[in-house]
């Protein structure tokens, strides 16, 4: 009987870490996707600016000089 109870004990303690390490994940992954998504909308909110900038008061497109592209200037058609 004592045996039964300390078997039944583990099980309950390995179900309740399991569950707590599942949350914890959970949370943690949670974070990270919000985490994303707030990187996300500054990127957009980046590009967004960099599409817009300067061709608002001019018909031309804006000229955006990009570290990527060697510093040469990239012409944004609209």
């Amino acid at each position: 009987m004592v045996a039964v109870v300390g078997v039944t004990m583990q099980v309950a303690m390995a179900i309740n870490t399991r569950n707590a390490i599942m949350t914890g994940v959970c949370v943690v992954l949670e974070r990270f996707v919000e985490h994303c998504e707030d990187e996300m909308e500054n990127g957009y909110r980046l590009a967004d600016k960099l599409m817009t900038r300067g061709s608002a008061s001019k018909s031309e497109p804006a000229h955006v000089a990009l570290p990527s592209a060697g510093g040469r200037r990239i012409r944004w058609s609209s």
